[in-house]
C-alpha cells in the first residue's frame, strides 16, 4: 500500500512541477507588457485549471492502482481455493483409504500409524496456509 501511495504522490508532484513551469512560461509570453490585473487573472485561471487537471491525474492513477490491487486479490482468492480444495482432496482420499484399511484389519502395522500421523500433520499445515491466505485477502479488502 505504501508503494501505491508513493507512486500516486510522485505522479502528482511531477505533473504539478511540469504544469507550473510550462504555464508560467505561457502566461509570461501572453501577458508580456500587459497590466498586473490581466497577469493576476491569468494566474488564477491557470491555478484553477491546474487543480482540475491534477484531480483528474490523481483519479486515473488511483483507479489504475486499485484495479491492480483487485487483480492481486483475485489471484489470492484463486490460490486460496487451490489450497483449500485441490490440496485437501487427495488428503481426504488418503484419509478415507486409511479408514477402509483400519476397518478391514484388526492389527495394523506400525507404519500405518506413521502414515496417519503424517497425514494429520499435512492437514494442519494446509489449514494454516489457507487461514493465512484468508487473512491476507481480508487485510487488502
Amino acid at each position: 500500500m505504501k508503494a501505491i501511495s508513493i507512486k500516486i504522490t510522485l505522479s502528482y508532484l511531477l505533473f504539478g512541477v511540469v504544469w507550473i513551469f510550462f504555464t508560467d512560461f505561457l502566461v509570461e509570453q501572453y501577458a508580456g507588457a500587459k497590466t498586473l490585473v490581466v497577469f493576476s487573472k491569468l494566474q488564477s485561471v491557470k491555478g484553477i485549471i491546474y487543480v482540475a487537471l491534477s484531480s483528474l491525474v490523481i483519479y486515473f492513477v488511483s483507479l489504475y492502482f486499485l484495479r491492480k490491487l483487485k487483480q492481486h486479490n483475485q489471484k489470492y482468492i484463486q490460490l486460496n481455493q487451490i489450497q483449500s480444495h485441490v490440496l485437501r482432496k487427495p488428503l481426504a482420499n488418503i484419509e478415507g483409504l486409511l479408514e477402509l484399511i483400519q476397518d478391514k484389519n484388526s492389527e495394523l502395522p506400525h507404519e500405518y500409524q506413521l502414515i496417519k500421523d503424517q497425514m494429520i500433520e499435512l492437514d494442519k499445515i494446509i489449514h494454516q496456509i489457507v487461514n493465512l491466505s484468508f487473512h491476507q485477502i481480508n487485510k487488502t479488502k
